[in-house]
């Protein structure tokens, strides 16, 4: 059975409003936060060692944001719960 657009009740929906916007694969706010994390450490400081972890860390999150684009996002609101049970 094919579907059919009845005429007035069909809209299209732009892929950019349903869809998480990703940087090289991992979360824009991830990639700027690792980004001048690492800038700020290599430059200013001097630890040449930060951006071997900076790759890792952004392989990591596109990793991540390849399972669920939204990872990130959940995580931080999940930090931000107040917990009622203590085990």
């Amino acid at each position: 059975m094919k579907e059919e657009n009845v005429e007035g009740f069909y809209v299209p929906v732009y892929r950019s409003l349903t869809e998480k916007v990703l940087w090289m694969g991992a979360p824009r706010g991830m990639v700027i936060v690792n980004g001048l994390l690492g800038v700020f450490l290599f430059f200013i400081l001097g630890i040449w060692q930060i951006v071997a972890l900076n790759f890792m860390l952004h392989g990591l999150a596109a990793l991540f944001a390849k399972k669920d684009p939204l990872f990130f996002s959940i995580f931080l609101r999940y930090r931000k719960l107040k917990k009622y049970y203590y085990v």
